[in-house]
């Protein structure tokens, strides 16, 4: 038997649907069952990296699946079959979206409880995408559709044509793309524009000779949120709706009649929203029923007219006579979904200068030698942690899941003694942490003999004063100590040097085998750092990144475009620094955010936070990836999950993976893509693997490599190649019935959604 064979019974169990019973002995025209030289004892020893490839694979498909792929074990006793999802889909396209108008209660509808859990409703965000696009589509309509009117072009001989910066356009350009006014063909990396009635309108409404537009464009200059009402920000909001929404109200394109509805609307409701609750330094004001009755008395009598229309149109109440907005039963919880649009709204001083980072400053805000602590200028910071904490909390309840098993038990000496976050922030993880476990599990009843030290870690000296703080409140209880702060920690080892930490908590007698480490949302937020070593040009892995990420735009410090495969490298490379930091220790807990690419933008376009996310992330340096490449990254760092079960996307039951929660550990194998450079090793294996007579020829095996790149594994232990799997794309499942196994190459289907496990071998 292969090695996935004689390992089946202890495979993932991926619940129901994911395994199906084959015909123990397979009918001659399929490929023949190999017989292992190996004895059982020894088998049972050498599996592990057999049991790694098969996981990890499961691991990396499980966000395949999600795109739509299937995929399953060839000529072996199991069948991977597509897992049945509870998720029904439901259209999120733009099209599909623009029915309901700009009603909230409308603009909502739930994926399934879990979904609920991690995002209290998935709701439509065309009026963020809107805000959030607004300043690229300007520019786009303005000077950068011409050229793409006429023909195919790269970003770069769009910047060569229009004298924009590339890394900025690529990020307009790949904007365009989601809301279907371009289209980009991966392969030869060129936009074109989709001619239509769709662009006409854009252009139409939003070119520079439009007064709306020249409005619009003042809101983003002169009306950055959070403002208050009345105020000179509100007036310029107001009166762009007043004066110009009718003007694209009956617009031919309902989409962009919503979207610029978004870009007036935005602001607006975020600076309503955010000061009936807190104040300008963020300090929560505890008015939970705040937005049950806002007060617009001190508004003008035309004002509040308008904005009595407004709440009407949006679902959520009228104002009275006495300027009060009476909110209905519905429109209370709709309302309160515009706190997500917090996040994106805090870059608006980046967006308000896009024009100049555009055709002038590609780099501003990122490359002027700052204080890291009071330099900030391309983000409302305050804004933008306020709105991230009202986000996370309920993401934090799901990462307890990972935290509880580590101390559920009651050998309290086998637990940790200390919990690090990374990147503490506030200090509300770690706080959420501390209640948890002293609340939830048996080590909770033991803290006064088995204490647990939180300790938070953050470049920003305001954070760890944060940090102390709010665990000062617990001391006395919990023991609660923030152990690393003041000038033991700065920014020459912060997040991106790993050992320069842990050499502080050293210092500090934490522990390190002692520790379990937590962080949430930021591998992401990592400063770019150029790789050491550089994929090889031609390899499988430099095919994988780029793949993976055709469509991503990610720009360095000056504003320049990073290519894909440096990007991966630098991941994989700052993955095995925290693999070489995690050793010994009790593993990683952590919170990730992914990106989508443009198909998949666009085919949910208005029930994931994707679209306006991923403009402002890559905007201000942010580097997420998809989710496989992510996995991957890890997996060639030697990081996989504890469990895979435990492993939990979001959303959950639907059909992308916007973020991952899991429990990482250093094991002391790594999984990469198998290379031609393999070759004599695999043929090795290969010997060892199969009788004689079964064995694959070294040119088998080459075309394996070859027609495939990117779906074959080999596992890595000591720097030695101990075992591979490989699989390939098939187009329907009946070829998998009818290959041949020394011809499996030949029904290869590049892009096709079936993916088998041809077998796995090991040493």
């Amino acid at each position: 038997m292969n090695g996935i064979d004689c390992c089946r019974d202890r495979l993932p169990d991926l619940g129901s649907g994911y395994w199906e019973t084959l015909p123990s002995q397979p009918p001659s025209s399929r490929a023949p069952y190999a017989t292992s030289n190996f004895d059982p004892q020894t088998m049972s020893v050498m599996s592990s990296s057999a049991l790694a490839l098969a996981a990890l694979a499961v691991h990396i498909l499980r966000y395949v699946e999600l795109a739509g792929f299937v995929w399953a074990p060839l000529d072996t006793v199991l069948l991977m079959q597509r897992r049945r999802m509870i998720w029904t889909e439901m259209s999120a396209s733009l099209d599909a979206a623009v029915a309901a108008g700009i009603d909230l209660n409308h603009n909502a509808y739930m994926l399934g409880k879990n979904i609920t859990r991690a995002c209290n409703a998935l709701l439509r965000f065309l009026l963020i995408h809107g805000w959030t696009a607004g300043p690229l589509l300007l520019e786009f309509a303005a000077k950068l559709a011409a050229p793409l009117c006429r023909g195919s072009l790269t970003a770069a001989q769009v910047a060569a044509e229009t004298g924009a910066k590339e890394g900025p356009l690529a990020i307009v350009l790949r904007t365009c793309s989601a809301l279907g006014y371009l289209d980009f063909d991966p392969s030869a990396g060129t936009y074109s524009a989709v001619q239509g009635s769709e662009l006409d309108e854009l252009l139409r409404c939003l070119g520079p000779d439009s007064e709306a537009s020249k409005a619009l464009s003042r809101i983003y200059t002169e009306a950055c949120p959070p403002f208050k009402l009345p105020s000179e920000q509100a007036t310029v909001c107001l009166d762009a709706w007043r004066q110009h929404r009718p003007s694209w109200k009956n617009s031919k394109s309902k989409v962009l009649a919503i979207l610029m509805d978004g870009m007036v609307l935005a602001p607006l409701l975020t600076s309503i929203t955010y000061f009936a609750r807190w104040d300008e330094q963020g300090l929560d004001l505890g008015k939970d029923k705040a937005l049950e009755r806002l007060d617009f008395s001190k508004l003008d009598a035309s004002s509040q007219v308008l904005l009595g229309e407004i709440f009407e149109e949006l679902g959520v109440g009228s104002i009275t006579a006495q300027g009060t907005l009476s909110v209905s039963s519905k429109g209370s919880l709709a309302i309160q979904r515009v706190y997500s649009y917090y996040v994106p709204t805090s870059y608006s001083p980046l967006l308000a200068r896009f024009r100049q980072v555009l055709y002038e400053e590609p780099g501003w805000g990122f490359t002027e030698d700052m204080d890291e602590d009071e330099g900030e200028i391309h983000v409302e910071r305050t804004l933008n942690v306020v709105g991230s904490g009202a986000q996370h909390q309920t993401l934090f309840k799901d990462l307890m899941r990972h935290v509880h098993e580590v101390f559920a038990g009651e050998n309290f000496e086998a637990q940790p003694e200390f919990v690090v976050d990374t990147g503490c922030g506030d200090g509300h993880l770690l706080q959420h942490i501390y209640e948890h476990v002293k609340n939830h599990t048996p080590r909770g009843k033991v803290l006064d003999k088995h204490p647990l030290t939180m300790v938070g870690v953050d470049f920003n000296e305001k954070s760890r004063i944060a940090t102390a703080c709010n665990l000062g409140k617990h001391a006395k209880l919990a023991r609660l100590s923030t152990m690393v702060s003041g000038s033991l920690l700065y920014v020459s080892f912060c997040f991106y040097r790993p050992s320069g930490i842990m050499a502080a908590l050293k210092r500090k007698k934490v522990d390190p085998n002692k520790s379990l480490h937590v962080r949430s949302f930021l591998d992401h937020d990592r400063p770019y750092i150029a790789p050491k070593n550089q994929l090889e040009e031609g390899s499988a892995v430099a095919a994988f990144a780029k793949a993976q990420m055709a469509d991503f735009v990610h720009l360095n410090k000056e504003g320049e475009p990073i290519p894909a495969t440096e990007l991966f490298a630098s991941l994989v490379e700052h993955m095995a620094r925290w693999g070489d930091a995690l050793e010994g220790s009790f593993g990683l807990c952590m919170l990730e955010v992914m990106q989508l690419d443009v198909p998949t933008t666009k085919r949910f376009m208005n029930d994931c936070v994707s679209f306006h996310f991923d403009i402002v992330q890559c905007l201000s340096r942010q580097y997420m990836i998809s989710a496989v490449a992510f996995a991957m990254g890890g997996a060639m760092a030697g990081l996989f999950p504890t469990d895979f079960k435990s492993v939990q996307n979001y959303p959950e039951q639907g059909k992308y993976c916007r973020m991952m929660n899991q429990h990482l550990v250093r094991r002391p194998y790594k999984i990469r893509l198998a290379e031609l450079a393999d070759l004599p090793t695999l043929e090795k294996l290969e010997a060892k693997a199969w009788a004689q007579n079964l064995c694959a020829a070294g040119d088998v095996l080459r075309k394996r490599l070859e027609t495939s790149p990117t779906s074959n594994l080999v596992c890595e232990l000591n720097g030695e190649v101990v075992a591979v799997l490989y699989m390939q794309r098939v187009s329907t499942l009946d070829a998998v019935e009818s290959e041949k196994f020394m011809q499996i190459s030949d029904s290869h289907a590049p892009g096709a959604n079936i993916l088998p496990f041809h077998s796995i071998k090991m040493t």
